[in-house]
């Protein structure tokens, strides 16, 4: 699994991806860190092989992930979201494998 960072060429699958409802999803109950109330939702999208660019078709990508936080800061300032995407070659077939995933970013 790899992160995408913005500087990366990969966005033309991701949002080619995105325009489709995810396969799994999942909303973690909000947790407190410091000074701020944090929840994460994660969304997992199979990936048409069609949407990739031909330098990354043996690359056997699979699975996009998309990470939505929202966090919440205690002194009542505004609250802040960030949306962070991965790339997976796994491909999951039932919410359990895509939990999976999800706990894996989680705790990279």
């Amino acid at each position: 699994m790899i992160g995408v960072k913005s500087n990366q060429a990969y966005h033309h699958c991701i949002g080619s991806c995105l325009v489709n409802k995810a396969d799994y999803q999942r909303s973690n109950a909000a947790q407190r860190g410091p000074g701020r109330l944090e929840q994460r939702t994660y969304f997992c999208f199979k990936i048409n092989p069609l949407a990739l660019a031909p330098r990354w078709k043996d690359a056997c990508f699979g699975t996009v992930i998309q990470v939505k936080q929202l966090r919440k800061r205690v002194d009542g300032s505004q609250p802040g979201t960030e949306v962070s995407y991965f790339l997976s070659n796994a491909e999951p077939t039932n919410l359990q494998e895509a939990n999976d995933l999800f706990d894996a970013i989680r705790h990279h």
